[in-house]
């Protein structure tokens, strides 16, 4: 026999829809959902954020999302050979109800070489050459799921005067692999 625990299903009253909530929607009420996002002046030259993720088996489910006013590369690298400076970079609780504190250690203005490249993508455009720009976007909907005890770093690469804008969101879920 095994134990199934009972589920009190909710009802909109003046509808009569069940109400439901997917999981990441989920994390966000728990408690254990977090974003961070900055702004920078990246003019013809590189700009690299990093984050480190905690070293326990709460893991972090990620989307990110970067957008420049203009021509950028946007590169996202794992386990980088090299990895120091920085400033700290707050991760904030998307519940702004919670006292939660997330496991991640986020760093702005860093400084790294090498490592695996995981995403990368080139976007906006240059307009006839005039200088004039596009703007662009990149980033991902599809969760990507974190190594832990691990250090990346996004970095957006431009190639004239341009901001460029990083935006993380994710949530952190214990594995029970």
């Amino acid at each position: 026999m095994s134990y199934r625990p009972t589920q009190t299903i909710k009802i909109d009253s003046a509808t009569g829809a069940q109400m439901t909530v997917d999981y990441p929607h989920h994390e966000i009420h728990s408690g254990s959902a977090y974003y961070a996002s900055d702004v920078q002046s990246i003019s013809t030259t590189t700009y690299k954020w990093g984050i480190t993720t905690p070293n326990t088996t709460k893991w972090l489910h990620m989307i990110f999302n970067a957008q420049g006013t203009g021509e950028m590369l946007l590169t996202v690298i794992e386990d980088p050979a090299t990895y120091s400076g920085g400033s700290a970079w707050a991760s904030i609780n998307a519940n702004r109800n919670s006292g939660n504190a997330s496991g991640a250690v986020l760093l702005r203005g860093i400084t790294s070489t090498g490592g695996t490249t995981i995403y990368t993508v080139r976007t906006g455009d240059t307009a006839g050459g005039t200088g004039a720009h596009t703007s662009g976007e990149a980033g991902t909907r599809p969760e990507l799921i974190l190594r832990q005890n691990e250090q990346y770093v996004f970095q957006i690469q431009t190639f004239a005067a341009t901001f460029g804008s990083l935006g993380l969101a994710w949530y952190e879920h214990t594995d029970v692999a």
